[in-house]
């Protein structure tokens, strides 16, 4: 469950300054899978690294521990090329974005 207050406490920002930053961060997270998508489909390891590099820093910024974890074991693979099942990876990850969202407009 996302816990709201204690972003806003660890971060120092008011719970709608929190709310805009978990959407900006759901609209560049949504651009970067679709990127991500097209990576993995064409075996782009370099695609695949910054795509996921970069929801990773967005979630950790956040504090998003779910979101950054997938993402770190996918920039990590791709990055030393590791065998890995990716689309499982994928599938989980879009998930707990779409959860994300979920909790989001609740």
């Amino acid at each position: 469950m996302l816990d709201i207050s204690k972003i806003s406490q660890e971060l120092g920002f008011e719970r709608e300054e929190v709310l805009m930053l978990l959407e900006m961060f759901m609209e560049s997270a949504m651009q970067s899978m679709q990127e991500l998508k097209i990576a993995l489909e064409n075996a782009d390891y370099i695609g695949i690294k910054e795509h996921a590099h970069a929801i990773k820093g967005s979630s950790a910024n956040l504090m998003l521990d779910e979101i950054y974890n997938l993402s770190k074991e996918i920039e990590e693979a791709a990055i030393f090329k590791t065998k890995l099942d990716y689309g499982d990876k994928f599938t989980r990850l879009y998930h707990a974005l779409k959860n994300l969202q979920k909790m989001e407009t609740a």
